[in-house]
């Protein structure tokens, strides 16, 4: 079953057949088992947060020859942000100061 793509198409195929047939069925799951709900919130909560921790890597030292980062427009997301929905991010525009025009950087 594992190597066979007409067996998988095929289940994918049911299973969407099924979530359309049953639009309600995790919304109802999550109504009648708020013990699973709360699980299942503090779990992806710890993911999202590990998830976080291990991207963050400091870069102590200072760029050297091209530029790493091109201008352009950039969409930052606070690091602290628990939850999934981006309430709170900015769209900003970065543009590269040559270091010879006499700005500290």
């Amino acid at each position: 079953m594992a190597n066979d793509r007409d067996y998988r198409a095929n289940q994918a195929e049911a299973q969407r057949q099924w979530r359309e047939r049953n639009k309600d069925y995790w919304k109802e799951y999550r109504k009648k088992h708020p013990a699973y709900t709360e699980r299942n919130c503090m779990g992806q909560r710890e993911r999202n947060r590990r998830r976080r921790s291990e991207a963050e890597i400091a870069k102590m030292d200072e760029l050297k020859g091209e530029t790493l980062i091109p201008s352009g427009r950039y969409r930052l997301v606070p690091l602290c942000n628990v939850g999934i929905a981006k309430m709170d991010e900015l769209i900003v525009e970065l543009g590269v100061i040559s270091r010879g025009c006499g700005v500290e950087v």
